[in-house]
C-alpha cells in the first residue's frame, strides 16, 4: 500500500471523542477512495461502501425518515451480508454529491455518534447550489492532494528517519554530502517527471510495493482522455463561462467555489 499522510489524519479522526462525520475532499484520481478502503481493511471488521454513481438505486436508503436506526435498517435489508455494528463497521458513502438526502443525513449520523461515517466526492466545492445543504458544524473535513515529494520518497524506500537526517542538515545549515545530494536530486527529477497522481507513482518500476498492492491500485479508465469534457458537463452550466471570451460571474455562494471556478476558467483559456 502506498503510504500517505492522509492515513494519519484519518486515524486522528477515529480517535477523536464525539467525532463528527468525515468529509474527504479532493480532485479526482488523488486516491481518496483507495485510501479509505485500505484504511477500513486495516482498522475495521467490515466496510459498508455505497457508491452513488455505481448504485443509483441506493438513494432509496435515504428516501424515508433520516433517523439513524431507519437508515441502518434499510442498509441491512439492502446488504444482508453486512452486520453494520457500531465501532466495527465503517460506513463509506462515495460520490455523495449524487444524493442530496445522504448529505443531509450527515447531521443525524453525527448527533447519534454510534457509527463511523466517512464520505467522499468530487466537485463538492464547485456545485455551489448544493453547498448550502451541508450540515455545517456536524462534519470534519480532510482535503487530499496528489502525492508530495516526501510521500514519493517513502515509496522509493527512504525511511522517515533518513528524511529526518536530511532535514537535520538543512536545519543546521550544514553542507549535504555529495553522495546524498546527488541521489536526492535524482529522486526529485523522477518525482517531477512522474507527477503526484497515485496511479502513476505506483506504476513506477522503482516503487517498493508488493504485487498484490499493484493489482489493487486504481485501474486506468478507458475514458480518461475525455475526463475534462465530462467534468465540465458535471459542473452547473451557470458556473462556466460561455464559449469564446465570456468571463466567470464574480460572485459565489461558498468560499471554495470561486477559486475552483477560476481554475476552470484558466484551464479553458489555456487549452
Amino acid at each position: 500500500m502506498l503510504k500517505r499522510k492522509a492515513i494519519a489524519s484519518i486515524k486522528n479522526w477515529v480517535n477523536t471523542k464525539n467525532k463528527k462525520c468525515l468529509v474527504v475532499q479532493g480532485a479526482r484520481q488523488t486516491g481518496k477512495t483507495y485510501i479509505i478502503e485500505r484504511f477500513a481493511e486495516d482498522n475495521y471488521e467490515e466496510l459498508l461502501e455505497i457508491n452513488f454513481k455505481q448504485m443509483v438505486s441506493a438513494v432509496d436508503i435515504f428516501s424515508g425518515d433520516l433517523t439513524v436506526d431507519n437508515m441502518v435498517m434499510a442498509m441491512r435489508f439492502r446488504f444482508p451480508e453486512k452486520k453494520i455494528l457500531p465501532g466495527k463497521t465503517l460506513i463509506f458513502l462515495d460520490e455523495i454529491q449524487e444524493c442530496q438526502e445522504a448529505i443531509t443525513s450527515l447531521k443525524f449520523w453525527a448527533i447519534d455518534n454510534r457509527y463511523d461515517v466517512i464520505v467522499s466526492g468530487s466537485l463538492l466545492g464547485i456545485d455551489y447550489k448544493r453547498a448550502s445543504s451541508y450540515p455545517v458544524g456536524y462534519v470534519d473535513y480532510l482535503r487530499m492532494y496528489g502525492i508530495d515529494f516526501e510521500e514519493f520518497l517513502w515509496g522509493m524506500g527512504i525511511s522517515e528517519d533518513m528524511i529526518g537526517n536530511l532535514c537535520g542538515y538543512l536545519e543546521s545549515k550544514t553542507v549535504i554530502p555529495e553522495a546524498i545530494h546527488s541521489q536526492m536530486m535524482n529522486y526529485y527529477r523522477q518525482y517531477i517527471a512522474i507527477g503526484g497522481m497515485p496511479e502513476a507513482v505506483q506504476k513506477h518500476p522503482c516503487i517498493l510495493f508488493p504485487a498484490a498492492d499493484q493489482s489493487n491500485a486504481s485501474r486506468p479508465r478507458s475514458h480518461r482522455r475525455h475526463c475534462p469534457a465530462q467534468a465540465r458537463r458535471r459542473v452547473p452550466p451557470d458556473t462556466l463561462p460561455a464559449c469564446g471570451t465570456g468571463q466567470l460571474p464574480p460572485y459565489r455562494s461558498t468560499p471554495d467555489s470561486c477559486p475552483a471556478a477560476n481554475l476552470l476558467d484558466k484551464g479553458r483559456r489555456t487549452t
